[in-house]
């Protein structure tokens, strides 16, 4: 017999023995109804949490209640608090009840957590003094960076021109995905006062046309102890500096020219020697070209 409440009522017995005489009885059975699990939950999607977040379940029908769930979780209340949820939450809660008649009801909740670390930045981290920075997040549909020097943004990408010392630091980006679960990456930006950021240029053309008028040498100023000189192409020197503030124009500081212009040497190709006096004792050696148009 089954638990159809539609069955109570007096069930009527008859009896009838050898010599054919009859007896009748009666029960009055009354069929108690299983009773009804309700669990609600604050989850934000299909039983979905972001990770760190808190989980709130809640149940009725029953006077005595009993959780069991993942990594031995088991709790007697009708309300339990995960807090904070990690990954070893996740997974099948299972809720047996007992109500007031000693009828027993089982349900379950499947809860699923979502991943904490969907974020990511790119770009380059070490820079030279000057250049560009460029960060770009992904992951989310919402971003929140914050940065040195009191630096806020609220797109997706970091763009910082001319670069300096004082935007190095930490950039970090809170994520948000579409759900409303966040993430959080950071970098690390530098600024590099290295010989890999000179960019020595091969080409001067003192004409004052307004181009290449001067040997511009980028980078170099961070080397205040650094010396430059310049040789023709018999190896005499014509050229030095120590440091080199003033950029060069073609006249030369040593030695004895002939065949100038305007007090400038003549064109051609020159050599030159830089020492940046730096604890590595870096030295360039190259050649540049001096043209009049």
């Amino acid at each position: 017999m089954g638990t159809d409440t539609t069955q109570n009522g007096y069930y009527v017995v008859t009896g009838t023995n050898g010599q054919n005489c009859n007896a009748l009885d009666s029960i009055n059975i009354t069929v108690l109804p299983i009773p009804v699990i309700t669990i609600t939950t604050d989850a934000i999607n299909n039983n979905f949490y972001c990770s760190g977040s808190n989980a709130s379940l809640s149940a009725t029908g029953g006077q005595i209640y009993h959780w069991t769930g993942p990594n031995g979780f088991e709790n007697f209340n009708n309300f339990v608090t995960i807090n904070p949820i990690v990954n070893a939450n996740s997974g099948m809660y299972l809720l047996e009840i007992v109500d007031a008649n000693g009828c027993t009801n089982s349900d379950s909740f499947n809860l699923t957590i979502g991943p904490d670390d969907f974020s990511s930045i790119a770009g380059e981290t070490e820079l030279c003094p000057g250049q560009t920075l460029n960060l770009v997040a992904s992951g989310g549909v919402t971003y929140s960076w914050t940065g040195p020097n009191s630096y806020t943004n609220s797109t997706s990408t970091v763009t910082i021109t001319n670069i300096q010392t004082t935007n190095e630091g930490v950039y970090q980006v809170l994520v948000t995905d579409s759900i409303g679960c966040t993430s959080i990456d950071s970098v690390n930006v530098s600024i590099a006062f290295s010989s890999e950021c000179l960019n020595i240029p091969e080409l001067v053309t003192p004409d004052a046309d307004g181009h290449n008028d001067a040997w511009e040498i980028e980078g170099l100023e961070d080397f205040p102890n650094a010396e430059v000189s310049i040789f023709n192409r018999w190896g005499n020197l014509i050229y030095f500096t120590k440091p080199y503030t003033i950029p060069w124009t073609g006249e030369p500081n040593e030695g004895v020219t002939i065949d100038g212009k305007s007090g400038k040497v003549p064109f051609g190709t020159y050599y030159y020697l830089i020492k940046l006096n730096d604890p590595e004792g870096t030295e360039y050696k190259g050649y540049l070209e001096l043209q009049y148009n």
